[in-house]
């Protein structure tokens, strides 16, 4: 090999780093605002009251920072029924094509190391979904989640683990979740919310057949404003620093409601 092609080879892989590290940089950028804005409509949706805030108002001020990625059902002042949803995720396209089967081992590995290679560059891979409803203008249900991709240690697992910080209220007395058997339980200490904190199986499209570790926060109808607000806190720091993010980092104040509940609910032997 001459130096002339030497020195072509050096700066084309000159150029091909330098080309990786501007992507690297630009899709950081991308995560770091994606995370600054979930965090401060997280904020937002905290301090938002049933039966008192406006949705047009507050819909206004989404459509402004959210642009395409806000999608409104009706109008805000509808009579009947409004509803605006949030579903942003980073790095882009990387669910669910990086965590569903591809019909064959090879494939299957080949997918992932690609995948992991984009989610090196780009930060952690995060999913952040909201939405606001509400009639004749007035909020009547708001609801903030936080899906992140976390390692998963267990012995039979080969997939990433789906980390999920769930917050909601309902007109109705929390919906299908008061049916638990720990909510039972849980009306005996605060019969006005409830939270959760466990592990389970993923079948959505997200990451099928990986596990999911979640927390949960349900909050009803005659639940206090502090409380509301204590509840919907979500902390999204964790998102943009190198460290997996747990379940505590997530949403403090559930996970330490759900320990103290858990303590109050001890039985004698186990105290």
């Amino acid at each position: 090999m001459n130096r002339q092609s030497r020195r072509a080879i050096a700066a084309i892989s000159i150029l091909c780093v330098f080309g990786v590290g501007i992507a690297a940089v630009l899709l950081r950028v991308r995560q770091h605002l994606i995370c600054a804005h979930a965090q401060r409509a997280t904020d937002e949706i905290q301090h938002v009251e049933i039966g008192t805030s406006r949705a047009c108002q507050i819909f206004s001020e989404w459509q402004k920072e959210w642009g395409s990625r806000l999608t409104p059902h009706g109008s805000c002042d509808d009579p009947n029924h409004f509803y605006m949803d949030i579903n942003v995720q980073n790095p882009p396209y990387i669910w669910p094509g990086c965590f569903e089967q591809q019909g064959g081992r090879m494939r299957t590995l080949t997918v992932r190391g690609l995948c992991g290679l984009f989610e090196a560059l780009s930060g952690k891979t995060v999913v952040f979904m909201a939405r606001i409803e509400g009639v004749h203008g007035i909020v009547t249900r708001k609801f903030s989640q936080v899906f992140t991709a976390v390692p998963d240690e267990g012995p039979d697992e080969h997939v990433p683990a789906l980390l999920s910080a769930t917050a909601s209220t309902f007109g109705v007395r929390f919906g299908n979740i008061w049916r638990r058997e720990s909510a039972i339980q849980q009306q005996t200490l605060h019969p006005n919310y409830l939270v959760f904190v466990g592990t389970t199986r993923v079948n959505a499209d997200y990451m099928p057949g990986a596990r999911a570790f979640y927390i949960d926060a349900e909050v009803g109808p005659d639940a206090s404003k502090a409380d509301s607000e204590r509840l919907f806190r979500f902390d999204l720091s964790c998102l943009t620093r190198i460290r997996p993010c747990s379940r505590q980092d997530l949403m403090p104040a559930v996970s330490d409601q759900y320990e103290i509940d858990v303590r109050h609910l001890a039985t004698p032997a186990q105290r």
